[in-house]
C-alpha cells in the first residue's frame, strides 16, 4: 500500500525522503543494488525523479524510522508491502524508495487539554503514556525536527496507528 510523504509542509522542505532514505541505510534495509535502482553511481542523484535529494541535508538529519496515519478502516497490517511516494496522485507521483515490508504497527493517540492556562499534549501508545523524552524521541523518529515541530502538525486531538518499516517499538 503507498504511503504518501509531504516534501514541504507550510513552505518549508520536510526533507523526509532523506530522512527515510537515511534510516532504510543507516540500517541496512536495502541492498546496494536496491540503491542503484534508484541512484546515479555517477552523481548520487536519484534517477528519474522530480526530486533532487539533498546531500549535505542527508548526511545531518535523524533517519526517520515510522510514520504516523489514520487508519480508521484498520487497513494496515503486518507483513503488508509499503511503497513510499511523493506527489501521490498525480502525474508526477514518484516512487523514491525500495517496496518495504510494514513490520508493526503500534495505536496512538494525542490529547490536547488546557491546564492552567497551558495547552499541553498527552500521547500513549499501545495505552502506554509517554514521558516528555519518549515524546521527542517520537517526534525525531517520526521525521520532525523538534517536538515543537511535531506538535505544530499535530495540533488537534489525534487517534490512529504508526506504522513502522524498522524493528523500533515505543
Amino acid at each position: 500500500m503507498t504511503l504518501a510523504f509531504a516534501t514541504h509542509i507550510d513552505k518549508a522542505p520536510t526533507y523526509f525522503v532523506e530522512k527515510v532514505w537515511k534510516g532504510l541505510s543507516d540500517l541496512s534495509l536495502v541492498t546496494d543494488s536496491q540503491q542503484a535502482k534508484y541512484f546515479d553511481p555517477a552523481d548520487g542523484l536519484m534517477k528519474s525523479s522530480p526530486y533532487v535529494m539533498d546531500y549535505k541535508v542527508f548526511y545531518k538529519v535523524y533517519p526517520k524510522l515510522h510514520t504516523i496515519r489514520e487508519d480508521s478502516s484498520n487497513r494496515w497490517k503486518v507483513g503488508m508491502d509499503i511503497h513510499m511516494a511523493i506527489r501521490n496522485r498525480s502525474k508526477d507521483r514518484f516512487q523514491f524508495a525500495p517496496i518495504v515490508k510494514c513490520v508493526s504497527t503500534q495505536t496512538i493517540k494525542i490529547q490536547w487539554a488546557t491546564i492552567d492556562l497551558v495547552r499541553m499534549a498527552h500521547i500513549t501508545i499501545g495505552g502506554k503514556a509517554l514521558s516528555h523524552s519518549q515524546m521527542d524521541d517520537l517526534a525525531r523518529n517520526d521525521g520532525f525536527d523538534s517536538t515543537g515541530s511535531f506538535f505544530k502538525w499535530f495540533k488537534e486531538d489525534f487517534e490512529g496507528k504508526i506504522i513502522h518499516w524498522t524493528d523500533l517499538q515505543y
